[in-house]
């Protein structure tokens, strides 16, 4: 398997896993119910669920880590392809904006995993376990603006270069400008934020797809 084809499979593979990964948390995943407390709002009934379900949660978390940095390991290969080009200085340095993911993500969801765990003891660690919860949410909050901002910043150097298809340039300029508005208005836990993940999973996707056809 050569360089193009793995950097291609990681951003389509790592991509799509972490949305799926993601999709199956018992708390607030797309198979939840209803009238679960990640929607209704009800703090201590929310850490009471992570506490029940602390195991799963805390596997998400690991394998949700492990798919983002295969996905961002992709994003290598596209950086490497613009050097020398017209947009190199914005591939160097968009990279390395979406390379923040990857630490700040280990934190994130190591925070929240250790939310559940502290939850898993009963009432007496709800308090300790909203700590983390909620640091958790501030540390993403900046992370994800940070990254958007560097998958812009891509985009505009593919754009510059004509490196991709230009549909694969405005995709992840628009991945990255909807990303910072809805990450810095209503926080990295608003429900609007999946609006911002399903933009980076197609643009992730379209990038991976060009990546092996591409001639470069």
């Amino acid at each position: 398997m050569n360089e193009k084809l793995m950097a291609g499979l990681a951003m389509i593979l790592g991509s799509i896993g972490t949305i799926g990964f993601y999709s199956l948390d018992p708390v607030s995943g797309i198979f939840a119910a209803s009238d679960s407390p990640a929607w209704t709002g009800d703090k201590l009934a929310f850490m009471g669920a992570m506490g029940k379900n602390s195991q799963m949660v805390g596997l998400i978390m690991l394998l949700t880590v492990i798919t983002i940095t295969i996905t961002t390991a992709g994003f290598t290969y596209v950086r490497n392809s613009m050097m020398g080009g017209k947009g190199e200085l914005y591939a160097k340095l968009g990279y390395l904006m979406i390379a923040v993911m990857i630490p700040i993500w280990i934190v994130i969801n190591g925070m929240v995993a250790a939310s559940a765990e502290a939850a898993s003891i009963g009432q007496a660690g709800f308090a300790t376990g909203l700590t983390l919860y909620s640091g958790s949410v501030g540390i993403g909050t900046i992370g994800t603006i940070v990254a958007m901002i560097g998958f812009s910043l891509l985009g505009a150097g593919m754009l510059i270069q004509k490196h991709y298809h230009i549909t694969v340039a405005i995709l992840l300029i628009l991945t990255g400008i909807v990303g910072v508005v809805i990450t810095g208005i209503q926080g990295f836990d608003s429900s609007n934020m999946t609006i911002v993940w399903s933009l980076w999973v197609l643009s992730s996707v379209l990038t991976g797809i060009l990546t092996i056809r591409s001639q470069n």
